[in-house]
């Protein structure tokens, strides 16, 4: 069903050898949760790590760390011609321990109102073939969450986080004279 999605297990990758669910009694580990994405997202993917120190449950916490991820900046469209991609970069130089703390609990609450369908998560586990028609459904169920999740990391963003403003990716490594 992946490839009938064109996506990826990008965290495979990375990883090879790790796992992400160790049974109670830690006798048993293998890798059943994953980090999917498309092959344009994969080609940001800069590190992947499980927090094998995080127990949540019996299931691993993953991160995935994605390089050059902008957030576009479309509030604000006097500071930059129509023709410029305008974004804005965390500042994390300064970014302090607060700011960090408040992006956090930000983005906990904003994910946590995220309600991702019974349906989708039943068409995935059921992993059948399907016909194109359902994988477009599949595809516009998954975006839903997607969009949902980026909206949320916006938010977080917006609230609390120190920002700069970056007209182009090649902007932040040109030094005038």
């Amino acid at each position: 069903m992946i490839s009938h999605l064109n996506l990826v297990e990008s965290d495979v990758t990375w990883l090879p050898t790790s796992f992400t669910y160790c049974n109670d009694s830690g006798t048993v580990s293998t890798w059943i949760d994953h980090f999917l994405c498309n092959k344009r997202i994969d080609q940001l993917v800069d590190d992947v790590d499980i927090l094998y120190n995080c127990i949540i449950s019996n299931h691993k916490l993953m991160m995935v760390s994605l390089r050059n991820a902008c957030m576009p900046d479309n509030s604000d469209t006097s500071t930059a011609s129509s023709s410029q991609n305008v974004a804005l970069l965390p500042d994390w130089n300064r970014c302090d321990d607060n700011m960090l703390y408040v992006y956090r609990c930000t983005l906990d609450s904003e994910l946590s109102k995220i309600n991702i369908s019974a349906e989708l998560l039943d068409m995935l586990h059921r992993n059948e073939g399907h016909n194109d028609s359902s994988n477009s459904y599949i595809q516009s169920l998954i975006d839903v969450v997607y969009n949902s999740i980026v909206r949320c990391i916006k938010t977080a963003f917006n609230s609390s986080l120190s920002k700069k403003r970056i007209a182009s990716h090649y902007e932040r490594y040109v030094v005038p004279g």
